[in-house]
């Protein structure tokens, strides 16, 4: 992986991990993201008409890619708002962050791929579940099934799901896109593409306001009382993504992109203890190491 997609992918995981701290703190659901995408996309309406010839360009293969990525990325989303309610961010974000490695590789041998990937990255892989597993535990000892059954971790899983899916899409969307318009800045593209992409995952996620009362009656308190959050979130979230699309520009596989990005776990972890207060045991401190080593395994090979 180049200097450029390593360097990109660090800055986007710490504003990952801090958007998330928020997103934990305030306990927030689909809505923020629904006031939040509509605020950033009616902010860039003006820009993004700037390169409309660009625009017209785009291939219906590529928009299909970005809505199908749209419904992973609102299942993300949606998912993520119940794991934060029902976990702490020291617990939920590191699970939810490292499990789609597993399907990232499942993924790969599936589709005969597996010989781009090092058996490096691989261990790494396996270490990295391995830490996961640890992580809810309270000691060596505490290995027990009811640790795993929470509603908290069904959320997990399917938060895991759309991180894999639209990761997948859009690493495929993105080289698309880039072959359609070499001679195009990457940057441009990467703001292009994912500006569709908010449009598409704010209708979808208002379709789960629209749909659910409680949700409704969470989206009219959110509009009156946090409409500054929300965009911030908001803005920090694309930020980030813009980020690690361009990075994918610069990556021969999306596993290593995939894989470097984890380093905002022990980010969002240390976040979560020194700054949320939530209780820790010393043994998952030794799960975030574990999964520290199997990010650098991932990256590094």
């Amino acid at each position: 992986m180049s200097y450029q997609a390593i360097m990109l992918v660090l800055f986007s995981s710490v504003l990952h991990a801090i958007w998330n701290m928020y997103s934990s703190k305030y306990k927030i659901n689909i809505s923020i993201f629904v006031i939040g995408g509509f605020f950033l996309s009616t902010l860039l309406l003006l820009p993004i008409l700037y390169f409309y010839d660009l625009i017209v360009n785009i291939s219906s293969d590529i928009y299909l890619l970005i809505i199908l990525s749209s419904l992973f990325q609102t299942l993300y989303f949606y998912t993520l708002t119940l794991a934060y309610k029902h976990g702490d961010l020291s617990i939920a974000y590191p699970l939810f962050r490292s499990i789609p490695i597993l399907f990232i590789l499942i993924y790969t041998y599936l589709n005969n791929n597996i010989h781009t990937i090092s058996n490096e990255a691989i261990f790494g892989g396996f270490l990295i579940i391995i830490a996961s597993i640890i992580l809810p535990m309270k000691h060596l000892k505490d290995f027990n099934l009811k640790n795993y059954t929470s509603i908290m971790f069904v959320y997990i899983i399917f938060c895991a799901i759309g991180i894999a899916g639209y990761s997948l899409l859009d690493s495929k969307g993105m080289k698309l896109f880039y072959q359609l318009l070499k001679d195009e800045n990457t940057t441009i593209l990467a703001f292009i593409y994912i500006y569709f992409q908010m449009i598409f995952t704010t209708v979808f996620s208002a379709f789960i306001v629209l749909y659910k009362k409680e949700e409704r009656k969470e989206f009219i308190l959110v509009y009156k009382n946090r409409k500054l959050i929300s965009f911030n979130i908001f803005f920090m979230m694309t930020l980030s993504y813009v980020l690690i699309l361009i990075a994918m520009l610069y990556a021969t596989n999306v596993s290593y992109i995939i894989a470097l990005r984890q380093i905002s776990i022990p980010i969002a972890f240390f976040l979560g203890i020194f700054l949320l207060n939530e209780r820790v045991y010393n043994i998952r401190y030794l799960a975030i190491f574990i999964l520290t080593v199997g990010l650098l395994l991932n990256a590094l090979y």
